[in-house]
């Protein structure tokens, strides 16, 4: 079990890691509507038939990638917050933390998102 203000900023970093992830997965398979339909919409014929193998080719990059973000396994946030009973203020007097303790498991921080 982790206890501390580090695991809360372990588990943002985390989730800002994944957002900025998918934000890149989304920013690509926009990128890639974007350029079919104005290859659709503009295009001549010769110009279409000349970038399906590229388009195809990059269609099937783009399911990998997002299959793979699909099958990563997401960070646990199984949290808990513990109040301190009053019994053990005394105990605590001088502690930085008097009022309680966050807890949770399989609360690894990659060495990327330490801080």
């Amino acid at each position: 079990m982790t206890s501390s203000p580090t695991f809360i900023v372990c588990q943002t970093k985390e989730v800002e890691a994944e957002k900025d992830h998918i934000g890149t997965q989304l920013a690509l398979l926009e990128s890639y509507e974007m350029y079919s339909n104005e290859m659709i919409t503009k295009g001549a014929a010769s110009d279409i038939l000349r970038g399906v193998d590229a388009l195809k080719a990059r269609a099937t990059e783009l399911q990998q990638l997002s299959k793979s973000a699909i099958q990563r396994k997401n960070p646990s946030f199984d949290t808990v917050f513990s109040k301190t009973p009053v019994e053990e203020l005394s105990k605590r007097a001088g502690s930085s933390n008097i009022v309680g303790k966050f807890k949770g498991k399989h609360m690894k921080c990659s060495s990327s998102h330490k801080t």
